[in-house]
Formats: structure tokens, sequence, C-alpha cells
């Protein structure tokens, strides 16, 4: 139970961190550390390639940031909640503290 538990703990942080990633190859730079504005806009994780003013997304990266946007806003989402909904189920008889028994005399037992 708890083995599952951190585990799926783990898996949510590893969700955050790569949808955070995800959402960081489209991010521009457009000030210096000093807080200047740039003259040439950039990726802030691919320092090559320049922003465009037109799409939010550069073409260069567009083949590889939608399926990563599809995958961490739809499908890795949905096996999560598949995930802890099935650890909720499963356990949860481990977590009653009362059990049903079939005889008429005692319907609820400790």
């Amino acid at each position: 139970g708890s083995g599952v538990n951190a585990a799926l703990k783990i898996l949510t942080l590893f969700f955050v961190g790569g949808a955070s990633t995800c959402a960081a190859l489209i991010s521009c730079q457009r000030v210096d550390a000093g807080g200047y504005a740039l003259q040439d806009h950039f990726l802030r994780h691919l320092p090559d390639l320049g922003c465009s003013h037109n799409s939010m997304v550069p073409s260069e990266v567009a083949a590889v940031f939608w399926p990563c946007a599809v995958c961490y806003a739809i499908l890795i989402p949905c096996f999560l909640f598949y995930l802890y909904v099935r650890q909720h189920l499963v356990l949860r008889y481990t977590r009653m503290p009362l059990e049903l028994s079939d005889s008429k005399r005692e319907p609820l037992a400790l």
C-alpha cells in the first residue's frame, strides 16, 4: 500500500516537471539578466532559434511541442487518475475498520 502510494507521488512529480519543461519549450527570452530588453528574442531552452511574432510555437519546435502538450494535457493525467482510482478501489477493504460476515447472529465484526 505505502510503496504504491509513494510511487504515485513520484509519478505526479515527474508529470509536473515534464509539463513545466514542455511549457518552457516555447518561452521566449525577451530581457537579459539585468532586465534590459534584447534586440533579438530567442527561445530560452533553444537559444539558436529565434522567437516568432506571428505564432506562439515556432515551426522548428512544433513537431516536439504539440505531441508533448497533448500527452501532458490529456494522456498522462488520465493515466494518473486511473492509477489513483485503481489504488483506492483495491485498497478500500484493507482500510475498513469493520468487516461484514455471513453469519446472521453477528453481521459486523471488528
